[in-house]
Formats: structure tokens, sequence, C-alpha cells
């Protein structure tokens, strides 16, 4: 991650393109199918910030974040519920 930062701060684009990839979750259409976590969700993130400055595939990649986030919040939700659940 780290290193793919670094190439974006640099411009370098289709470094850090590549160095995103194996960090990005599996998706079905646009929807990640992997559980979230801190790296895919700063890789999807940053593959986004990459679609702007390309101009290209902006709509999925935004899209891809948002059904992250909300993949995020179930887990989040249903940790709570849990927590509720086990303090009774």
């Amino acid at each position: 991650m780290l290193y793919a930062l670094l190439a974006l701060q640099q411009k370098q684009i289709v470094q850090a393109e590549s160095l995103l990839l194996p960090l990005l979750p599996v998706f079905h259409n646009s929807t990640p199918v992997t559980i979230p976590n801190a790296i895919p969700m700063s890789a999807i993130a940053n593959r986004t910030k990459i679609a702007f400055m390309n101009i290209q595939d902006e709509a999925l990649w935004v899209l891809r974040y948002l059904r992250e986030i909300d993949k995020v919040t179930q887990v989040t939700d249903n940790l709570e519920k849990v927590q509720l659940e086990l303090a009774r």
C-alpha cells in the first residue's frame, strides 16, 4: 500500500494502479465479495482517485467504493447486535 501511495503522489499512475491491484477485494459486478477491512478500503479509495485522474471508469469505482462502505456498515451493525446480545 505504501509503495502504491508513493507512486500515486509521484503521479506514476500506471505503477500505482498495478501496485493496488493485488490489494483490491474481489468484485461481483460492483459489489465486493470479500469481508472488508482497512487495506481493501484504502485500495478502493485510491483506485477511485486514479479513475478520476485518468477520467476513466469514475462511476464504476465510486459505486464500488460506496458498496464497500455499505458492507463495512453492515458488518459494524451486526457486530453491535452481537455485542448487545452478549451483554444481556
